[in-house]
């Protein structure tokens, strides 16, 4: 399979043999995430279809959704939704809340003695609160979906960015990753130190964030103005040749590598100093690497709910519209609006030639 690969990047790329090497071994470990991922990918689909059902069909690769198309046809009960709703926000407001400052910046005990260092630590704090609220950071909504994640999935990711803008202000930009577009890996304490995220721009999008590295194969769909999107992934592992005095990427300590999987070619090779993308995770079970969620726990209840709102709104139709019983030779123009008079229900006796099917009662 590796000589396969290695192939098949030779034949798409001109790229020179470490450029090939690092495609084939990102494309080689995606391609077991997905493995040890589709379990929990199953499971998160299925809460999707009860709580967020704009999250259907999304945590396989490769799979396609038509914008605006309608998800929500299994669902039935929103008690869950609503649920998940006042979780994210009780989250929110216990942990990060907006209107005070939830967290600061210290030194080991020895230096906060000294007063300047105290009053620096203060000021760098209020500065990092007002990057991280500004409008262009995004920070306030792209937290609701981490929070509504974590209920639902167990596991979100948010990644931290620098703000690209054409007007050249800078900043942070924040991004909730979707957890169908995440897949994670731990070192040996259980520590996430590395992800491949999976997503796809259109071709005019690629030349904007790789514009010196533009796939040749995406260049008729540029031509042509294409809304076609393409697929890409996005690296980062610990370096392995790391070396803090260098002047190139191998001064981070993290690695960062962005490819097409359309041409199989490395776009960009850069690094970060830190982790770029904090994980939260709900709780985890022996051996698994993603979390497990309060939605996975209470999943029976949350099935239950939708089973039984089915059969109670099949009873209310058969009451409010029930099924009439008539003679073989009975009323065949029976008009059922108010106010109707069907001539011939009754015998010159008085008894009723229409009855009703019995149907039980479900007291709610």
């Amino acid at each position: 399979m590796a000589d396969e690969l290695k192939e098949i990047v030779a034949r798409a790329t001109m790229q020179d043999g470490r450029a090939q090497d690092i495609v084939i071994d990102s494309l080689r470990e995606f391609a077991e995430m997905q493995t040890w991922r589709s379990a929990t990918a199953e499971q998160c689909e299925e809460i999707a279809a009860l709580l967020i059902p704009a999250h259907r069909n999304t945590f396989f690769f490769g799979t396609a959704n038509w914008p605006g198309m309608k998800k929500t046809d299994r669902q039935v009960d929103s008690n869950g939704q609503l649920s998940l709703d006042k979780f994210s926000a009780i989250c929110d407001s216990l942990l990060t809340p907006r209107n005070m400052y939830w967290h600061g910046l210290g030194f080991p005990k020895e230096l906060m003695k000294n007063r300047k260092i105290r009053l620096w630590c203060e000021i760098a704090a209020h500065a990092m609160f007002k990057a991280r609220y500004t409008d262009t950071a995004n920070f306030a909504s792209q937290n609701q979906m981490i929070f509504q994640g974590l209920g639902a999935y167990g596991t979100s990711g948010m990644f931290v960015d620098k703000l690209y803008s054409q007007g050249g202000k800078r900043g942070l930009r924040y991004k909730a990753i979707p957890l169908g577009e995440l897949y994670i890996r731990e070192n040996h304490q259980g520590r996430v130190d590395g992800f491949t995220r999976w997503f796809r721009l259109t071709a005019d999008q690629a030349k904007k964030q790789f514009p010196e590295s533009f796939p040749p194969q995406l260049q008729f769909a540029l031509d042509q103005r294409s809304l076609t999107k393409f697929d890409f992934i996005h690296r980062v592992i610990p370096r392995q040749d790391w070396d803090p005095h260098s002047l190139s990427a191998k001064k981070m300590p993290y690695a960062s590598y962005y490819i097409c999987l359309t041409s199989h070619t490395l776009l960009s090779e850069g690094g970060y100093r830190t982790f770029p993308l904090p994980i939260t995770r709900y709780t985890q079970a022996p051996g698994e690497v993603y979390g497990r969620s309060p939605a996975m726990q209470v999943l029976p209840s949350l099935k239950t709910l939708n089973a039984e709102k089915r059969v109670f709104l099949k009873q209310g139709h058969r009451a409010s519209d029930p099924v009439l019983l008539t003679a073989d030779d009975g009323l065949f123009d029976l008009s059922l609006r108010p106010g109707a008079m069907n001539k011939g229900g009754m015998s010159p006796e008085g008894k009723p030639l229409v009855g009703i099917l019995p149907s039980g009662q479900i007291q709610i």
